[in-house]
């Protein structure tokens, strides 16, 4: 049976991950926690609640695992944490987003092109796994504009509207253009094939609500609210056979992580004033901070 190891326990994820493994007849066996959300205490305890054991270390993880998931909310932290496993010949998922700057995007391309097919990392977002984003996929011909949005901070959730639009209207994003704020921080995408999008994204005074894609296209217009969460069972009968090499309908890691370094685009628009940035303009101006939205979201847990 498929051995799971989970990293860093300070999200509700790590839970639904484990539940929704055993459903499928997987075997999540062991978690590993640097006590940076969670107390020690509380991240041991989890152990015992979800039955699993608590490794000490990360290297002993990754050699007890077959497969990884990493769910910190220090996303400059993933690359460090990811290596372990993959040395070990391990698959791994990072959970959104996967990187916060330029150069750990660039270094995840890296090592899944140089591994020649025995280095296997994936990381998205649920959403792309929605029977509303699936169907968004295929059911409108030729669509020219999409609206998309959601609620909460600006990457840490953002990062899920850039999935959906890639997963709906195609991962070749071609250029980002900040657009102001009003109550949520507005951009204008492009892609290569000239559709367009306008997308809403960012704290807002309405704190939770749905996602959320609206498509103009040949047909009539067609909305569509969308709860990632409940996708959670399709993503990992995906994602699990992908990254035990057995499996698995995923998309390219590349095309995954173009969905950040259009946000990066996004920011980097931002920070020069609203021009088009596009994504082979994006550089290390353009960085969402890891470690400063992880105390953020420590004091809201």
């Amino acid at each position: 049976m498929l051995r799971i190891g989970h990293v860093d326990l300070g999200t509700t994820h790590p839970a639904k991950f484990i539940e929704t493994e055993r459903a499928l007849g997987y075997d999540p066996i062991g978690v590993f926690d640097d006590f940076r959300i969670l107390s020690e205490e509380k991240s041991r305890q989890f152990a015992v609640d979800n039955k699993v054991h608590f490794f000490d270390n990360l290297d002993d993880l990754a050699d007890h695992v077959d497969v990884a998931c990493i769910h910190s909310v220090n996303w400059d932290l993933h690359l460090p944490k990811l290596l372990p496993f993959i040395n070990r010949g391990k698959g791994v998922y990072l959970d959104k987003p996967c990187c916060g700057n330029l150069a750990d995007i660039q270094k995840i391309k890296a090592l899944v092109k140089d591994g020649n097919g025995k280095v296997r990392i994936t990381g998205c977002s649920m959403i792309i796994f929605t029977d509303e984003v699936k169907a968004a996929a295929t059911s409108a011909p030729n669509v020219h504009l999409a609206f998309a949005g959601g609620p909460n901070e600006i990457y840490y959730y953002g990062s899920h509207v850039y999935y959906l639009l890639g997963a709906t209207l195609g991962y070749d994003f071609a250029r980002v253009r900040y657009l102001g704020t009003n109550s949520q921080k507005m951009f204008d995408l492009e892609w290569t094939t000239g559709k367009k999008a306008v997308i809403a994204i960012g704290e807002s005074p309405a704190k939770f609500f749905p996602f959320y894609l609206t498509l103009l296209s040949d047909a009539a217009p067609i909305h569509y609210s969308i709860k990632a969460f409940l996708a959670l069972k399709n993503m990992l009968t995906e994602v699990i056979p992908h990254l035990a090499g057995t499996g698995g309908n995923m998309p390219a890691v590349d095309n995954l992580l173009n969905c950040e370094l259009a946000a990066l685009a996004g920011l980097q628009s931002e920070l020069s004033g609203g021009k088009f940035v596009a994504l082979s303009e994006v550089d290390e101006s353009a960085r969402y901070d890891g470690a400063a939205y992880e105390k953020i979201y420590g004091k809201k847990s």
